[in-house]
């Protein structure tokens, strides 16, 4: 966990990733059913992958990816911000490592 934790807080480095932490206190259980990501480019039209543990799916249906792209705020909304979650991520990573 602690080598996942480490790879996690080297992401944030990168431009296109913004990690989050969801606090473990949060009402939220958007997300919890499976893995979504969602795609958006000039030449493309808004797009969403999602995944649950029986089923993979790419999606460009407005209303389906209109509904991801809602679950999606809820839950940036509801977590901590980039440098708390990174502060929070770097400091288990020193705990679980002592």
């Amino acid at each position: 966990m602690v080598e996942q934790m480490a790879y996690l807080a080297t992401l944030d480095e990168h431009p296109h990733v913004n990690i989050r932490v969801l606090p473990r206190n949060s009402w939220l259980t958007t997300g919890l059913q499976g893995a979504f990501i969602l795609a958006s480019g000039p030449e493309m039209p808004d797009t969403a992958y999602l995944e649950s543990i029986t089923l993979s799916q790419i999606t460009a249906d407005t209303g389906r990816v209109r509904e991801v792209k809602s679950k999606y705020e809820m839950l940036h909304n509801e977590a901590l911000p980039r440098r708390v979650s990174l502060q929070m991520i770097e400091e288990m990573v020193e705990k679980w490592t002592k």
